[in-house]
């Protein structure tokens, strides 16, 4: 059985989340769900020509950028696998180094003024429902009468 704080949480974390599949880009033209499907691609080909060249110039952003696009992946996946207290933390900071290379790409000019890092509309309910979900399956929240729930312990 879980508390109330923790089904709470997790009912929150959910809606967030699936909103953020559903939330348009700045522009209208994609949403989260898309980005979800094809970071994974970008991240595996940033990673592969970062690794091929290195020592030349961009090749380590290049390489960074990958590995931050994989970690905002694996912070999907994670909501399914059962995982301990320290995978849990970790698991919350998973969207946050895409946040940091795309505010990087933005800040160095990469990209275009308008597409401002506050202007990812979908990252926010996404990142913010991992965050929720993740914590709602932290022991002592998810304890009743001090007591860890059977279905959650690992």
């Amino acid at each position: 059985m879980r508390t109330p704080l923790s089904q709470m949480l997790s009912r929150t974390g959910w809606v967030l989340y699936i909103l953020s599949l559903l939330t348009p880009d700045r522009r209208g033209h994609d949403i989260g769900a898309r980005l979800l499907l094809v970071a994974p691609a970008y991240g595996v080909n940033f990673l592969i020509n970062g690794l091929r060249s290195l020592g030349h110039a961009g090749s380590l952003t290049s390489t960074l950028i990958g590995v931050a696009l994989i970690c905002g992946f694996a912070a999907n996946l994670a909501l399914f696998v059962r995982l301990n207290y320290a995978g849990r933390i970790t698991a919350m900071l998973l969207p946050w180094p895409s946040f940091v290379a795309y505010c990087c790409l933005w800040s160095s000019g990469t990209f275009s003024h308008e597409a401002a890092p506050w202007t990812l509309f979908y990252f926010y309910p996404w990142a913010l429902g991992i965050t929720l979900i993740h914590t709602s399956r932290l022991p002592r929240i998810s304890q009743v009468n001090g007591e860890p729930s059977r279905k959650l312990a690992t």
